[in-house]
């Protein structure tokens, strides 16, 4: 049996652990043979002294003992493996195309990421057998996460949620027959071709299996597939593709068909949004949609193309909420994005405002009625009286910058925090956790600037703790004194 995948990711998502299938097999296939890396574990990153070969052995022996349990066990560069029971009878799996990565194990994901210890771990009646196409390296953590930031090398190991395509052969095994002699040999039978669309409109056609020909149409101006593709086509209205692939000596696979609806501009992004704001604030519209035109409101209107259109930051100075729509021909209009904005006018103190809820990361203070507002002179968690249980914190504060530089901003948190300056986000350090310490820096100009606290308690410990560094001071508590 030929088994294909096709996977194509809508929306914005993170960078993934691993882009496959997870299979449940009968607990008497417990024996692991296949050609690939090994004999121990590897990754992408980490699979150079690991030699292709064929390996043998229980799946009961593919779990790597870590002091805490977690993932572990995987092969990469896998062309086949079998699984078989004790009269050497089971499963081969052969992959077509390009290697696959395989783990085996007694446990599922669930299974390693909740147990803290290796005596938490219980044996299942079944096989976990994973197929990936793609697995993230195990150096590749904190680069997956920042890799907007950075250039690091170790992105190329990070798992895009983009389109992906595999297959692989499923077939009863007995044990006499001989893998590599079957996983070499050609089978009559040709994988549909995939049909994706990014987002500026550019369709894509693929096959998994080299020296394949595509030939597609596109409804209703061409119903049938009979041109050659030889590379991405814009498709930015409604329409149909449908395509095949053709592989000599073998003929053609079914015709696939895939629906595309007219691509809707990306709703524009309003910096900062929903904020708070000292004499003024700067803002700035973008689209992420190439040639878009964005038209906006200040009054709180639909925005429309009639609307004044942007063309650089602007400037406000009062209770205002801007709504923003990106236009493109073509196209369908975008979404329309909003957001608030309030002046704080304070002149000295620290305004603290609280709320009462549970929450697992820091709430949209911008729409919450506080429960109490009270006036205190430093960021200090110990001089507000609280429930001591689930509630959060929004500090605001005039902040007298006395000399030009940069200027650095930590909290220490248990739960969740982050800290703002002039609307701009510089710590974040958000989410239940035990204490936990961020920073972040920011190039400040004397004069005012409005600086704002958020911190939310979900029970258990608790803590907040904020300190500054300057262009010629230590790190320290911001005194009393800098919002005078």
């Amino acid at each position: 049996m030929l088994v294909d995948h096709q996977m194509d990711p809508h929306g914005p998502m993170p960078t993934l652990a691993r882009v496959g299938i997870e299979l449940r097999l009968r607990p008497e296939w417990n024996t692991l043979e296949y050609f690939g890396r090994g004999p121990h574990e590897n990754y992408p990153d980490r699979k150079s002294g690991a030699a292709l070969g064929r390996y043998r052995s229980t799946v009961a022996d593919q779990y790597v003992p870590y002091g805490v349990p977690q993932d572990n066990a995987a092969k990469q560069d896998v062309r086949w493996l079998t699984l078989e029971n004790k009269q050497q009878a089971g499963l081969l799996i052969v992959a077509r195309g390009e290697p696959l990565a395989m783990t085996a194990l007694p446990y599922t994901t669930g299974d390693l990421e909740k147990a803290t210890h290796l005596n938490h771990l219980q044996a299942r009646d079944f096989v976990v057998l994973h197929l990936d196409v793609r697995q993230r390296g195990v150096g590749n953590g904190v680069d997956a996460v920042k890799r907007e930031d950075t250039d690091f090398l170790l992105n190329q190991y990070a798992v895009d949620p983009r389109p992906y395509a595999f297959s692989y052969w499923l077939r009863p095994w007995e044990g006499d027959a001989r893998p590599a002699e079957w996983a070499r040999a050609e089978r009559p039978l040709v994988s549909e071709p995939f049909i994706t669309r990014d987002d500026r409109g550019q369709v894509l056609i693929t096959s998994n299996l080299p020296r394949t020909e595509i030939r597609y149409g596109v409804q209703p101006s061409a119903p049938s597939p009979t041109a050659a593709y030889t590379q991405p086509f814009p498709l930015i209205g409604n329409a149909s593709v449908r395509a095949v692939a053709v592989l000599k000596p073998y003929g053609r696979s079914r015709v696939t068909e895939r629906s595309f609806s007219q691509l809707v501009v990306d709703a524009p992004r309003i910096t900062p949004a929903n904020t708070y704001f000292y004499q003024t604030c700067r803002i700035t519209l973008s689209a992420a949609t190439k040639g878009a035109a964005i038209h906006y409101t200040l009054d709180g209107s639909e925005p429309d193309q009639r609307a004044p259109r942007y063309e650089g930051p602007f400037v406000i100075d009062r209770e205002t909420t801007v709504r923003a729509a990106a236009f493109k021909e073509g196209y369908e209009k975008s979404a329309t994005a909003s957001a608030a904005f309030k002046p704080c006018m304070m002149e000295k103190g620290v305004r603290v405002n609280y709320f009462v809820g549970r929450w697992r990361a820091l709430p949209d203070f911008f729409h919450l009625t506080p429960d109490r507002t009270e006036s205190v002179t430093r960021i200090r968690l110990q001089d507000i009286e609280t429930n001591q249980d689930h509630y959060a914190l929004q500090f605001l504060a005039i902040l007298f910058i006395r000399e030009p530089g940069v200027y650095t901003f930590y909290t220490g948190s248990n739960d969740g925090s982050r800290l703002y300056v002039d609307g701009r986000e510089v710590v974040s350090n958000d989410f239940p956790h035990g204490y936990s310490e961020e920073s972040g820096k920011i190039e400040l100009q004397p004069g005012r600037h409005l600086l704002e606290v958020r911190y939310f308690q979900n029970g258990g410990g608790q803590d907040l703790l904020v300190f500054w560094e300057g262009p010629h001071f230590s790190r320290q508590e911001i005194p009393a004194t800098a919002f005078e």
